[in-house]
C-alpha cells in the first residue's frame, strides 16, 4: 500500500471511533444502579464441596448449586446449613441468597442409623411357672429380624408376640434401606435356679395331739433363688403324719419343695401331746386374755351349772371325792352340790411354757400346765400352818395315800385321782416342786421371805410366788394389773370362777369389770406373829396378796407338768 493510502485508512479509523465514543456518551442512563452480588462459600467435613459462587442478591439457590455426594465412606449427606446458624437449620433447593453466607454440609454416621432395644433388657432372669413376653423396637424404623437360639431368621412385625417360658437365646438384627446393617445383637433370658427354702413364717399351730391333722393356716414357705430374690412358694409338702403319729417335743417337721427337676428341704418344729391331752383351736378365753396362748383339754371336773337335768345317780367307775354325788344321763355326767347339778366337764389348761426346768438334782415335765379357770373353792390351804408340804390343799391335789390323814380330810382318792384317768394319770410327771425361800418371792426378788419349806415331788401342785411372776409364762411382776375399775382388766393372772366353784364357796369378782376370783398359790408368808399366811391372786391379778390358811373361800388352780421327751 502506498504510504498515502495508509495514511488516509488511519485517519478514518481515527474519525470512527471518535464518533463512537460521542455516540455512547450521549445514551448513558445515570439512574439505574449496578447490580450487588454475594459470595456463597462451602464448607463438608467429607466429600468435595461445591465450588463458591457469586450470584446477583436475591438469587434462589438450585439443586445443582448445592449438589455434593450423598455417601461417602459411612457417612450420609443430610443437609445444607448457616455455618452462623447455632441452630443449624436446613437450608434447601430455593433459598434465597441476600448476604455472603457460608453453608456447612450437616453429615451422620450410617453405623448409628440400624438399631435394635430388647425389653426386657438383656440378662432378664425370672421364675420357672413364669411366662415373660419380649418386644423388639428400632428408633431408625428399620426392619427387624430375629431368631430364637439356634433357629432361622424371622421377620418381626408389630403383631409378632415372643413369648419365653425357659432358658432362651434371641438373636436379633436390623436393615433399612440405604444404611449399614446393624450388628447381630443377642439377648439372654434366664430361668432363676432354687437354691433353698425356708419357713419364714410359723404356721399359727405348733402344738397337736398325737394323730391330729396338721392345720397350715399362717404358715410361709419363701425360696431363695441363685440372683438372690426371694418368694413365697406354695405346693409345698411335709411328713407330720409321721410326725404327729408319736407324742414329742420340739419334733422336726420336713418341709419338701420341688420346682422342676429341683427338689429342696427345710424344717421346722411342733409339740406333740398325748393323745389324752387335746389342743384346742379357737379357743376363747373367759379371762380377757389374748390369742397368742396354747390351750389344750386334758381330765374332767364338774364346772357348769346344768338347771333342769334329772340324771340318775351312780357309782363312780374308781373311787374319788364325789362318791354319793356321782350322777349320769344320756348327756354326760354329773356332780351333784346342794339342790343342783354340774355338769362334768374337760378342763381347759392354759401351756405356760414347753421348758419346765426342775430345781437342781430335781426331775420334772417339760410342758407346764396351769388350769384357765378356778375349778373349786371350800379347801382350807391348812389348819395351823403354813409348810406346804404338810399342807391339806397339796394332799387334797394328789391324794391322802401314803400321807397322815387330817380331820378334814380322809379319802384316799384326792383330785389327782377324781379329774384323770389312770392312764392319764400315769402321763403326768413326778414334778420335783421348789418350795425353797427362793421361790417365795417374786421374780423380780420383791418380797423376799425369810424362809420356805421342804421341796416335795408332786404330780398337782400350786404356783409359787415366783412362777406367778414370770415373764417367760407370761405373767408380769407381782403388783402389775391394768385397768383396775375401768372394765378392762386384763392381767394374765385372773382366773373366772366356774359354777362349780362358785356352789363350793370360792370367790368370784365382779365380772363387769373382768374380775375372776381369788386364788391359792404354794408360797407361805413369814414375819407375823402367827404365821398362819400364804400368798394368793386377787380378782384383779395383783400377786402381792395374802390370806389366813384356814380360809376356805380361796380358789383352787392346780397345776402340773407332762414330760413328751425332746428331740
Amino acid at each position: 500500500m502506498k504510504k498515502q493510502e495508509k495514511k488516509f485508512v488511519l485517519a478514518a479509523l481515527a474519525l470512527l471511533a471518535i464518533t463512537g465514543l460521542l455516540a455512547l456518551a450521549g445514551c448513558k442512563n445515570d439512574t439505574v444502579p449496578e447490580p450487588t452480588r454475594y459470595t456463597v462459600k462451602f464448607e463438608t467435613d467429607h466429600g468435595t464441596a461445591p465450588a463458591d459462587i457469586t450470584v446477583v442478591s436475591g438469587t434462589k439457590l438450585t439443586d445443582k448449586d448445592l449438589a455434593i455426594e450423598p455417601e461417602v465412606g459411612d457417612n450420609i449427606f443430610e443437609y445444607w446449613y448457616g455455618k452462623d446458624d447455632d441452630a443449624q437449620k436446613p437450608v434447601e433447593e430455593g433459598y434465597t441468597v441476600t448476604k455472603d453466607v457460608t453453608l456447612v454440609a450437616k453429615w451422620r454416621d450410617r453405623g448409628t442409623v440400624a438399631s435394635v432395644t430388647f425389653t426386657p433388657p438383656t440378662d432378664t432372669k425370672f421364675y420357672l411357672d413364669e411366662s415373660i413376653e419380649v418386644s423388639l423396637t428400632s428408633e431408625d424404623g428399620a426392619t427387624i429380624q430375629y431368631k430364637l437360639g439356634d433357629q432361622n431368621w424371622q421377620d418381626y412385625t408389630a403383631d409378632t408376640t415372643i413369648s419365653i417360658t425357659g432358658d432362651t437365646t434371641i438373636t436379633a438384627k436390623a436393615t433399612k434401606e440405604g444404611l449399614k446393617p446393624s450388628d447381630e445383637i443377642t439377648a439372654t433370658y434366664t430361668v432363676r435356679k432354687l437354691e433353698g427354702i425356708t419357713v419364714t413364717t410359723l404356721p399359727a399351730q405348733t402344738v397337736y395331739s398325737e394323730r391330729q391333722s396338721f392345720d397350715p393356716t399362717g404358715m410361709v414357705v419363701t425360696a431363695t433363688y441363685d440372683d438372690k430374690s426371694q418368694r413365697e412358694v406354695t405346693g409345698w409338702e411335709t411328713d407330720f403324719n409321721t410326725v404327729a403319729g408319736e407324742k414329742g417335743l420340739n419334733k422336726p417337721v420336713t418341709v419338701s419343695y420341688t420346682e422342676g427337676e429341683t427338689p429342696k428341704t427345710t424344717t421346722f418344729t411342733v409339740t406333740v401331746f398325748p393323745a389324752e391331752v387335746k389342743v384346742l383351736t379357737g379357743y376363747t378365753s373367759p379371762n380377757n386374755t389374748d390369742d397368742s396362748w396354747t390351750y389344750v383339754e386334758f381330765g374332767k371336773w364338774p364346772q357348769s351349772e346344768a338347771p333342769g337335768v334329772n340324771p340318775t345317780q351312780a357309782t363312780p367307775q374308781s373311787e374319788n371325792l364325789f362318791k354319793d354325788k356321782y350322777y349320769f344321763d344320756a348327756n354326760g355326767e354329773y356332780v351333784k352340790e346342794g339342790d343342783n347339778y354340774y355338769k362334768v366337764e374337760p378342763i381347759v389348761w392354759r401351756v405356760l411354757t414347753t421348758s419346765y426346768e426342775a430345781p437342781e438334782g430335781g426331775t420334772v415335765g417339760e410342758i407346764l400346765l396351769l388350769a384357765e379357770k378356778i375349778l373349786t373353792g371350800g379347801i382350807k390351804w391348812a389348819d395351823s400352818s403354813n409348810d406346804y408340804m404338810q399342807s391339806y390343799i397339796r394332799k387334797w391335789l394328789n391324794g391322802n395315800s401314803g400321807t397322815e390323814k387330817t380331820s378334814d380330810y380322809n379319802g384316799d382318792a384326792g383330785f389327782l385321782q377324781t379329774a384323770f384317768t389312770e392312764s392319764a394319770q400315769n402321763l403326768i410327771a413326778d414334778t420335783t416342786v421348789d418350795n425353797s425361800a427362793a421361790s417365795t418371792t417374786d421374780a423380780g426378788n420383791n418380797l423376799t421371805q425369810a424362809d420356805g419349806c421342804s421341796d416335795t415331788t408332786d404330780k398337782i401342785f400350786l404356783l409359787s410366788e415366783e412362777e406367778a411372776t414370770t415373764s417367760e409364762y407370761g405373767f408380769a411382776e407381782y403388783n402389775v394389773y391394768v385397768g383396775d375399775n375401768d372394765g378392762t382388766t386384763t392381767s394374765t393372772r385372773i382366773r373366772v370362777t366356774t359354777d362349780y366353784a362358785k356352789a363350793t364357796g370360792a370367790y368370784q369378782g365382779d365380772p363387769s369389770k373382768g374380775y375372776g376370783g381369788w386364788w391359792w398359790l404354794r408360797s407361805p408368808i413369814y414375819g407375823y406373829a402367827y404365821e398362819l399366811l400364804a400368798r394368793v391372786i386377787y380378782d384383779y391379778g395383783r400377786a402381792d396378796i395374802d390370806d389366813y390358811v384356814f380360809n376356805s373361800y380361796g380358789g383352787v388352780v392346780p397345776a402340773l407338768s407332762i414330760s413328751l421327751g425332746g428331740n
